[in-house]
């Protein structure tokens, strides 16, 4: 049911009337109404009330102590908040309501579970106990979850702990950060002391600090999961000033760690570095991922890229992948456009070499354009390809054009020509 009163300072309260006990009950007897609580915010500001609906089984009000007690199917709203409980108990005097039994909260930006939740209206605080929530930040591909058991609301930051963190959405979670302490920055990044990850039921491993950022778009999400190869996984993420560290964890594969950094060299350019290693527990062998891509600015208009790599490890479902691959480009853009490039691929499972080389040339509708391919085994049976491409354009016309495309290709069986 819903009373209509209003909720200001002691001495302007009105809309109840009390009896010699000066309390008043309300029961389902009573039809529907609509309740609207008015209070202020301070007593310096006291005609800037708030406005507050709530509805409930009973209602109480007591004069003497400026206490409304609230029970049974308990709902708030009060700005952009709503709240349901069992029971409420708000204090007309300290600006305080007492939430407890079941709470449900739905802010703008979060809904949330606790046990009890205690709302100072003055400063727009929440203190809960026992609280989960499902955070969604905005470059994060998925919710965040976290469980504490002490948590408070400050507006621009939410803090707390004990507290478990992770991105699973499993009731008994594959994986958590448990924390002494965190504190979560809406669209910005969330932190925590003393933290320990847990995989399953073990703790893997322990950090006296963690941080991770919520705004940069390449930060890497969490992933977790099963496969034949891996077995049970998690893989991780962990934000740095610099770049990203990696660290993952695969029952059947083990531990393997890395880094995702960018670099500046200030006149020589910048790049990007990927490092990753991995002993496998389950073969004995090395894994290595090395990847280099490095940009330098000659002029305005001219840019040199490099690009190589180094790869072996395995593959998912089966097989693996040993192999290295260089990439040098020069490209030119102003009226007219140019680029020449050249690319090297050593397979060494697949036991062969490839090299490339492609030069473009554009003004206008005006192109031409070359590629030059060569590879060739280096295990029995051998074999040997070669061929080329060559295509022009020119427009004679508005109407007309002139276009010519040659192509060569040459193989061989064996080592040499037959």
């Amino acid at each position: 049911m819903r009373m209509i009163f209003f909720w200001k300072p002691a001495n302007e309260l009105r809309g109840f009337q009390k009896n010699q006990e000066e309390t008043e009950t309300f029961s389902l007897r009573f039809p529907l109404a609509v309740a609207v609580f008015l209070f202020t915010c301070s007593a310096v500001l006291a005609e800037a009330t708030i406005p507050v609906d709530i509805k409930a089984d009973n209602l109480k009000y007591y004069e003497a102590t400026g206490l409304v007690e609230a029970s049974g199917s308990v709902e708030v709203k009060l700005k952009d908040v709503t709240i349901r409980a069992d029971r409420l108990l708000m204090d007309e005097r300290t600006n305080v309501a007492t939430a407890e039994g079941n709470v449900k909260l739905a802010a703008s930006d979060y809904s949330a579970v606790s046990d009890t939740l205690v709302y100072n209206a003055d400063t727009e605080t929440s203190n809960f106990s026992n609280f989960k929530v499902g955070l969604t930040p905005p470059n994060l591909s998925g919710p965040l979850y976290v469980d504490a058991k002490n948590f408070t609301d400050l507006k621009n930051k939410m803090t707390g702990g004990p507290a478990e963190i992770t991105t699973c959405d499993r009731a008994e979670p594959h994986f958590f950060l448990l924390a002494d302490k965190i504190s979560y920055y809406p669209n910005d990044h969330l932190d925590g002391r003393n933290v320990t990850l847990i995989v399953g039921e073990a703790p893997v491993f322990f950090l006296p600090y963690f941080y991770y950022d919520l705004h940069e778009q390449r930060r890497k999400n969490w992933s977790f999961g099963h496969n034949e190869v891996e077995g049970d996984y998690l893989k991780t993420a962990w934000g740095y000033p610099f770049g990203t560290f990696l660290f993952d964890y695969m029952s059947r594969k083990g531990i393997g760690y890395g880094t995702d950094s960018n670099y500046a060299l200030g006149a020589l350019g910048l790049g990007t570095l990927y490092l990753y290693h991995m002993d496998e527990k389950d073969t004995g062998i090395s894994d290595w991922i090395s990847k280099i891509s490095h940009e330098k600015k000659i002029n305005q208009n001219t840019t040199l890229r490099l690009n190589q790599s180094y790869i072996t490890t395995y593959r998912i479902p089966y097989s693996r992948i040993d192999q290295t691959t260089f990439g040098l480009g020069l490209n030119y853009a102003d009226q007219s456009r140019m680029g020449l490039n050249f690319d090297v691929l050593d397979d060494r499972v697949g036991f062969y070499e490839k090299y490339s080389l492609q030069f473009n040339r554009s003004y206008e509708k005006s192109a031409v354009n070359y590629y030059y391919n060569y590879e060739f085994a280096k295990n029995d049976p051998q074999w040997l390809r070669k061929s080329q491409r060559l295509s022009f354009t020119r427009p004679l016309t508005d109407r007309i054009s002139f276009s010519t495309l040659t192509n060569y290709y040459h193989s061989t069986a064996r080592a040499g020509d037959p």
